[in-house]
Order: structure tokens, then C-alpha cells, then sequence
């Protein structure tokens, strides 16, 4: 992963085109080779077989490094030998293709020998997928890999090279944005508003909560930029750097969907957003940063050690037998506690007990969150701690651990009231 936005890196894979590379250089780049300033024409005499890495500085990146020698660009060249020059030459236009790899120009499949007579000019883009990415996109064909080619007949100047994992994409001057904003009327947001970001993202945790440790607890702030289409890059964590919080986030948003780009002046515009993560332990408040209004909707991620605990569910956990078997063993707990009730004038009312239900119907971290200090207060903690196992909550499919607010209310009527449904 390279986090700086001036500087990325191209495997030898793409670059091995020397044609495509001399022609696309605009004049006044310097071209380092293993440490030593060469000329263009020196450029197009190196192997492609002997390039190991080659890397791409602009701006102020390559000022920074080179000084005003890199006011238009820098591209860096490592080879595999010392001597430059020294391995065999390639004269095809395209690197040797593996048998078997499917091969697409404008999305249209051709053969291999049809590859080389496309003029290195007109490409715009090349993207090699390899992998479960090939077999995603284009199913069983692409087994052996896929190459990806877009041409172009405005023939631009290669302003940023950009490489994953799965592929590589040669991007062309005019698209790339002239102006990244900071501060925009209106921000970049996930598609589907803050509710489907936190499903989205309380997934993702999920998957990998197995590798969490203490130093996962927090507020992981991932800071990246909302391009015009909605595609993400430049995506790094500013806070809780190097845990497994971090690497989880980054990811999610990676290889997440598009997002809804921000605007200005009732225009779409690239833009830096700040997205905050957090995961927190039962019972304890960890510092968050607000990006979004909140929403009725949304749903808090927060996670135990080794075991997400979820705020909304499908099916939510309930006491064994049902609200019928509930009020019967609430109001049986209540009238076994009558006078102590009665006898504590602020008892009366409506108690909030939160506690959680685990995988197996445990509860724990019984505490009232309403009514603090009251008898009442204490009836309700103590029924639902010495009660029995409740049944679990219910997510898509699999029982899961659940956080459960539940209302106890007691009245000094003729006929005590209770009411008591879950919420």
C-alpha cells in the first residue's frame, strides 16, 4: 500500500511496452534508472524483462525529492541486474501472455496475435485480473487471468499510474481531478445514508472479529477521497494506526461500493472524507467524531472481545414462553417485593433495564439505565439476573449475542399496571 497520492508504484507486468512507455512521457520528465539520471532515448533500450519496479513522482513529491529538476515529473526505474541494459530485449509491443488468458479490447474479446496490432498510442487503460477477481467478473473463463484494454484516439500524456492487488490501470491526464477539495457544501456520503453504512461496516467487523485484540478498542478515523464518479482512493487511517481496527477499515472502504460523491456549487467535485469506525467495550463510552447527522435508524457497532453484540435485530431475544410468560414472572417478582415497593414513594414509574443476552440465553451487564436507585430499580435488576436463560436474537440466519432494553413499570393503582414489551 502506498498512502502518498503523489507517488504510486507500476508492476513490470504493465510497463513491459517500452513503446507505450517512451511515447507517453511528456518532455521534460527526469527518468531515473537505479539511481543514475538517463535520457528518454536511453529509456527505450532497457529490457522490459529486466524491470523490476517502476515509480511515478509529481508535484510537490517529486520537487520535494529531486528539486526543480522534478517540476515535471519524475519516474524512478529499478531493474533486476545492475546493468540496465543487460538482459535480453523484447521487441513485441505486449509482454508474453499465458495461454488461456481472455483478453478484452473496448469489451470485446480478441486473440492474442490480434493484441499486438493495437497502436500503443491509442491505449487509455490496461487492467490485469488475476485471481478470484477474474473469476468474479467473467466466471470460469477467466480462470487463467484477464487482460483489459480501453483505447482511446485522444491521444493525452500519462499523468498517474495505479496498482491493487487484482489489477492495474494505466490512467490517462483528463482523469485525473486538477483540485481535491477539503470543504464542500454538501459531503461524500455511502450509498444508502448512514443505516447502510453502519450494516456494512458492522459486517465487515464481524468477519474478521476473531483477530481483534485490546488494542482494537477505539474510534479508528479513515481519511480517503470521494472522486467525481463515486470511486475511492488514497484511503488511510489517520488514527489507530497498524491495528486490526485499521486494516478492517481501510479495507471495507477499499473494496467497498461507490460512494455518493460530495458537491459544490451544485456540482459533483473530488473530495477528502473522514469516516470514523468505532469499536467499543460493553459499558464503556469511547470517544467518537461525528461526520453525518444522526438518524433514528442507525445502529451502533459495538463489540466484545471475540463476539459482536448487535442493537437491532431481525429477531430480537426474548424471555422463554413469550410476553405472556414475562408478565407473569415480572408481576410475581413485584407483588414478592409489594411492600418494599410501596414503601419507596419513588418507585413508582417505569424502569429501563439494559442488559445483554448472549449466544447460549446468558445474561449479563444487568444495570437499569432509568430509575437509578430505586426499589424498583433493584426488583428488576435482581428478577432478570436470577431468572432464566432468555432465547437468543436472530441475524441473518445465526443466533447472535444482543443488547436488550427492557421496560419494567410499577403504579399504585387498584390493579397494578404492567406493561413490559422489549424495546
Amino acid at each position: 500500500e502506498n498512502d502518498n497520492s503523489s507517488g504510486t508504484k507500476l508492476n513490470k507486468n504493465v510497463t513491459s511496452n517500452k513503446s507505450l512507455i517512451k511515447d507517453s512521457i511528456p518532455d521534460g520528465t527526469l527518468i531515473i534508472a537505479n539511481g543514475k539520471i538517463i535520457s528518454k532515448d536511453k529509456m527505450k533500450n532497457i529490457s522490459p524483462n529486466n524491470i523490476q519496479t517502476i515509480n511515478v513522482l509529481k508535484g510537490e513529491t517529486a520537487i520535494k525529492k529531486y528539486g526543480v529538476k522534478g517540476k515535471n515529473g519524475v519516474i524512478e526505474i529499478t531493474t533486476k541486474n545492475k546493468n540496465i541494459y543487460a538482459s535480453k530485449k523484447d521487441s513485441s509491443n505486449f509482454p508474453e501472455i499465458p495461454k488461456g488468458t481472455l483478453i478484452f479490447v473496448d469489451g470485446k474479446e480478441i486473440q492474442r496475435d490480434e493484441m499486438k496490432k493495437i497502436p500503443p498510442a491509442n491505449i487509455q487503460s490496461i487492467n490485469v485480473l488475476k485471481g478470484e477477481s477474474a473469476v468474479k467478473k467473467y466466471g470460469d473463463k477467466g480462470k487463467n487471468g484477464v487482460i483489459e484494454i480501453i483505447t482511446n484516439s485522444n491521444n493525452g500524456d500519462i499523468k498517474e499510474v495505479a496498482g491493487t492487488n487484482n489489477y492495474l490501470t494505466i490512467k490517462k491526464l483528463d482523469s485525473v481531478p486538477d483540485k481535491v477539495f477539503t470543504k464542500v457544501e454538501n459531503e461524500a456520503s455511502f450509498p444508502g445514508g448512514l443505516p447502510a453504512w453502519a450494516k456494512y461496516i458492522s459486517r465487515a467487523i464481524t468477519d474478521r472479529i476473531s483477530k481483534f485484540t485490546e488494542s482494537d478498542y477505539g474510534t479508528c478515523v479513515v481519511r480517503f477521497i470521494v472522486n467525481v464518479d463515486g470511486s475511492v482512493s488514497d484511503v488511510v487511517a489517520t488514527t489507530m494506526k497498524g491495528t486490526e481496527m485499521a486494516k478492517v477499515s481501510i479495507n471495507a472502504i477499499k473494496n467497498g461500493p461507490k460512494w455518493i460523491p460530495a458537491s459544490q456549487n451544485g456540482h459533483n467535485v473530488t473530495a477528502y472524507r473522514l469516516q470514523p469506525v468505532t469499536l467499543a467495550k460493553p459499558g464503556k463510552k469511547v470517544p467518537s467524531i461525528q461526520i453525518e447527522p444522526p438518524e433514528k435508524s442507525t445502529s451502533i457497532v459495538d463489540i466484545k472481545l471475540n463476539e459482536a453484540i448487535f442493537t437491532k435485530l431481525e429477531k430480537q431475544a426474548s424471555f422463554p414462553g413469550g410476553q405472556s410468560s414475562w408478565l407473569k414472572y415480572i408481576s410475581g417478582a413485584i407483588q414478592k417485593n409489594g411492600n418494599e415497593l410501596i414503601a419507596d414513594k419513588n418507585s413508582e414509574g417505569t424502569c429501563r433495564v439494559q442488559f445483554i443476552v448472549s449466544k447460549d440465553g446468558k445474561v449479563s451487564n444487568v444495570k437499569a439505565i432509568t430509575m437509578k436507585g430505586t426499589e424498583l430499580a433493584d426488583v428488576a435488576v435482581n428478577s432478570i439476573k436470577q431468572g432464566p436463560d432468555w432465547i437468543p436474537g436472530m441475524q441473518n440466519g445465526h443466533v447472535v449475542s444482543s443488547y436488550v432494553i427492557q421496560p419494567v413499570r410499577f403504579a399504585l393503582n387498584d390493579k397494578p399496571d404492567f406493561k413490559n414489551e422489549p424495546q
